[in-house]
């Protein structure tokens, strides 16, 4: 049965002031109908039309099979086939004449076939009539192409049933509302490659365009009837017609609500999200700090091969996940497929008031914070203006702490047990020197910096901690 009524069929052109139009039948899916398995076929039901441009088949039958896509059992070539007490009407729209209508196929001699005006030893028919039907009288007629040649008369409808071709194959899409004029096709998921060449098709002939295909920032300009894809990659376009006259079609990216990072913190589990252009702020094993400007989230997942000051376009897709409290991207996206180039780590913002739910996934730098030791190891109660706060040394940062002064501590925000903590990466006393684990630059702000194995480690006062700030030995 048929799916959707088809608009991309076959190859038309413009002849001085007649038009032909060939449907070709070896790909049923163009008509709308689905591809039949070897030997196997798809029905085509009584009354059904298929549509080009301004020719119209239509497909009637009171008794037998009427007209059926069929699978050779060998080969698997597709075409249509006829069956006895069948009958196809070929027609126009607009009322322009059909002068000419050519077959191409087996058994479509008068012992098949007849109409006034049909030779079928030729198997042609030529005349003038707006409406010619063929009858099938015996089984089994099979038709590879049907070309109809009409005249100019009437209105000839040229923004109908355009036909956008990928290479030589013909790319099914969705009709929607016109913007501007003419038609609009969605055509969603197409696979495009640097060599693939795309074409545009209508009744009114191979239409010359200009066009642009958009992706995140980068644009493809096309002219004359075809262009090529800058690189590989999945694009989701629109192709509208926006002013036929002017023989102008332009191609634009789907539109695609994107979800910034502090969308994505504040999202619920198993929200399913497509991240906007991020940059990537630390990395410690699995978890990946990101930030926009709305603000900061992170992803999880191991060995991603995502690095400090990795910017990476809009399109990574994944779903939230939440751990211990923390709301986490999972991403579905492969590494191989994000666009990165690199640069550097964004600025860290200052804090402005002690850390709150909100905050969770954010590195800020706190000034002027005096910490009191607690009774846990690697804990203290920080002071920030005048409110308390829990950070956690996990590194062993703070060597001999003075209640007295005031430190300056670069931190990232999360839950333990879910109370919200900051764990320092960097601390320093005000007016000193920062000591610590930098990795969000890249480097290490300590004495004893040094590269193992391609690794970055850092000696200070006979421990060897790891770039993640883990002692080592």
């Amino acid at each position: 049965m048929k799916k959707i009524l088809s608009l991309f069929v076959a190859a038309v052109m413009a002849v001085g002031a007649m038009a032909q139009v060939t449907f070709d039948f070896s790909d049923a899916s163009g008509f709308g109908y689905t591809n039949p398995a070897k030997g196997e076929f798809t029905q085509v039901e009584d009354g059904e039309q298929i549509t080009f441009g301004n020719v119209v088949l239509t497909v009637n039958f009171s008794q037998g099979n009427g007209f059926r896509f069929f699978s050779n059992t060998n080969t698997g070539v597709i075409n249509l086939r006829g069956y006895k007490d069948a009958r196809l009407t070929v027609s126009t729209k607009n009322g322009a004449n059909i002068t000419g209508i050519e077959f191409a196929g087996s058994n479509l001699t008068s012992t098949y076939v007849t109409a006034d005006g049909y030779d079928g030893a030729e198997k042609t028919w030529a005349g003038e009539a707006n409406l010619v039907t063929f009858n099938i009288i015996k089984s089994t007629v099979q038709i590879n192409t049907l070309t109809v040649t009409t005249s100019e008369g009437g209105e000839v409808v040229c923004t109908d049933n355009y036909g956008l071709m990928v290479n030589d194959q013909f790319v099914r899409g969705t009709k929607g509302e016109a913007i501007g004029g003419g038609e609009q096709w969605e055509v969603e998921n197409l696979s495009l490659t640097t060599t693939d060449v795309i074409s545009l098709y209508s009744y009114c002939g191979e239409v010359a365009f200009t066009g642009t295909i958009m992706q995140g920032a980068d644009l493809v300009e096309a002219n004359d009837m075809t262009f090529s894809v800058k690189e590989d990659g999945i694009y989701n376009f629109y192709i509208k017609l926006v002013a036929f006259e002017n023989n102008e079609i332009y191609i634009t990216k789907t539109e695609v609500t994107y979800t910034t990072c502090a969308e994505a913190n504040a999202a619920d589990k198993d929200t399913e999200v497509v991240l906007g252009a991020f940059d990537v702020v630390y990395v410690s094993g699995g978890n990946i700090y990101i930030k926009d400007e709305t603000g900061m989230t992170q992803i999880f997942k191991s060995n991603y091969g995502l690095e400090a000051g990795d910017h990476v376009e809009a399109g990574l897709a994944g779903k939230i996940d939440i751990y211990k409290s923390t709301p986490e991207v999972i991403p579905s996206t492969s590494f191989a497929d994000l666009k990165i180039t690199k640069g550097d780590v964004p600025a860290i913002d200052d804090a402005v008031s002690v850390p709150v739910a909100t905050d969770v996934n954010y590195i800020l730098m706190y000034h002027g914070v005096s910490l009191v030791a607690s009774e846990t190891a690697k804990n203290y109660i920080g002071t920030f203006n005048e409110v308390e706060f829990n950070v956690y040394d996990k590194s062993s940062l703070i060597e001999e702490l003075d209640e007295t002064a005031t430190y300056t501590i670069k931190g990232l925000v999360g839950f333990y047990n879910s109370n919200i903590q900051v764990t320092i990466l960097t601390i320093a006393e005000e007016g000193g020197e920062s000591t610590g684990i930098d990795t969000i630059n890249g480097e290490a702000q300590a004495e004893g910096k040094m590269m193992i194995d391609g690794q970055l480690y850092i000696l200070r006062d006979g421990r060897l901690y790891n770039a993640q700030g883990a002692v080592v030995r």
